[in-house]
C-alpha cells in the first residue's frame, strides 16, 4: 500500500489536501506531528484528525493570528510547514 496517494486535490502550492475534522490518512499524521513540534500538543500521531487534533488546529491558529475554523487549508498548510522548516 503507498500512503500517499492522494484523494484530493491540493490545498494550495504547500501541495497538501485540506484537512479537517473527520479526515483520516497520512496527511492528518504528518499534521499531528507537526502540531506537538509546535505547540506541544500531545497528540497521538493516529492519522484520525478528531476533537483533539482540531482543537490543537484551532489553538495553532488563534496563537498564529490566522482564522481559528479548525480546517487546515493553504493558509495554515503554509504557516505550519514555514513553521517546522525555519
Amino acid at each position: 500500500m503507498h500512503f500517499d496517494r492522494r484523494l484530493f486535490p491540493p490545498a494550495c502550492d504547500a501541495g497538501y489536501p485540506l484537512v479537517r475534522r473527520g479526515s483520516i490518512g497520512v496527511y492528518v499524521c504528518i499534521l499531528q506531528d507537526a502540531l506537538n513540534i509546535l505547540i506541544g500538543a500531545g497528540l497521538a500521531i493516529d492519522g484520525i484528525f478528531g476533537v483533539a487534533t482540531t482543537d490543537a488546529v484551532e489553538f495553532y491558529q488563534a496563537t498564529r493570528g490566522l482564522y481559528a475554523d479548525g480546517i487546515v487549508g493553504c493558509v495554515t498548510w503554509q504557516s505550519v510547514t514555514r513553521a517546522v522548516l525555519g
